[in-house]
């Protein structure tokens, strides 16, 4: 592959617990088909990342270390392997697109054809669960160069999006989009009470403001992240800082 280095800076775990080391990771001179060779141009930061840094959740010691974290990243893409150029909505892909993309889910399993529940497919592939060490090497977004598994979902980025606004919505408007779909159809005349006002939860005020909700609640903070909120569209936003009773809560929504 011209022009792209043999190794990749990357922010890996090497024993949990510990702050990460920058390790120059490998980067496949094969990709299998349907994968992709990406240039990383954003990753951001979820709970899990730290949950895992912190040994708290997915690398018991010694297991699959080193290991790249992340796995909300937006990159654009420098190499495909053999098949479609396309995103998993039918738009064409080319070199330089910016895409985001998720775990890879094979598409056959009973979890993901009878169940509808991929994230329990049982030949999953997921970032942050493999070594560095192990083929294709780039199994975590704080690197610089991502590999985009072959079964993963990805979708193109629209030139209007920032890469931080992009990559936050690879995992947090993902979930979202999950929650709504499980909720059903959002009417005029419903209220939408949300709570908490971290990247799921303003992603989840975007949608339920794009859905027509009548009224859009957010209870949460700090501060900064309810104007946040504003801007996109809620009508109420409770700092829990400053409103502290569920009764005066209630005032507040006018109940």
């Amino acid at each position: 592959m011209s022009g792209i280095p043999a190794t990749s800076r990357a922010a890996a775990l090497v024993q949990p617990g510990r702050p990460l080391e920058i390790i120059n990771a490998r980067i496949p001179s094969v990709v299998e088909p349907s994968a992709l060779l990406v240039r990383m141009t954003a990753a951001t930061l979820c709970g899990m990342d730290v949950h895992v840094a912190h040994g708290a959740a997915g690398a018991a010691p010694g297991a699959a270390l080193p290991l790249i974290l992340g796995h909300e990243m937006v990159g654009q893409i420098v190499t495909f392997g053999d098949g479609p150029r396309t995103d998993s909505v039918g738009q064409p892909l080319t070199e330089g697109d910016r895409i985001i993309w998720t775990h890879g889910m094979c598409g056959r399993c009973h979890a993901c054809v009878i169940d509808q529940e991929p994230s329990l497919c049982e030949n999953r592939r997921r970032y942050m669960t493999e070594s560095a060490n192990s083929y294709p090497f780039l199994h975590g977004g704080f690197s610089e160069y991502g590999y985009v598994y072959p079964t993963a979902g990805r979708v193109r980025v629209p030139e209007d999006v920032p890469d931080a606004l992009a990559s936050a919505a690879a995992c947090s408007l993902r979930t979202v989009m999950h929650g709504f779909e499980r909720l059903g159809r959002i009417a005029a005349t419903d209220t939408v009470v949300v709570q908490g006002a971290g990247p799921v939860g303003l992603f989840a005020v975007a949608k339920a403001v794009a859905e027509g909700a009548g009224r859009v609640i957010v209870i949460g903070g700090p501060a900064d992240r309810l104007e946040v909120a504003k801007r996109w569209g809620a009508d109420v936003c409770i700092d829990i800082n400053d409103v502290t009773a569920g009764q005066e809560r209630l005032r507040w929504c006018g109940t």
